[in-house]
């Protein structure tokens, strides 16, 4: 078990969450917290990333979704000719 401090004020808030039925202990209220932290973390992470393929394709050249299929298409008849 982990024992937190936090401001009254945000322990307060954790309280009422249980009070009002939202949650049924402090514990599961630390979860849900946590997992919306770690939510925003992916998503962030996930954003970088977008925004560096974009700062990547701007820099390189943007290949039309066409053009993705036929490489697609060619590299597993590649490996498709490999296996025989």
């Amino acid at each position: 078990m982990i024992e937190v401090d936090v401001p009254q004020d945000v322990e307060q808030f954790a309280r009422n969450c249980v009070a009002d039925g939202r949650f049924s202990n402090l514990g599961d209220v630390v979860t849900a917290a946590l997992q919306l932290l770690e939510r925003e973390y992916t998503k962030k992470a996930f954003v970088a990333m977008l925004e560096e393929a974009e700062a990547e394709a701007e820099r390189d050249g943007w290949v039309s979704t066409e053009q993705m299929d036929a490489e697609l298409d060619k590299i597993l008849e590649e490996a498709r000719q490999q296996r025989r």
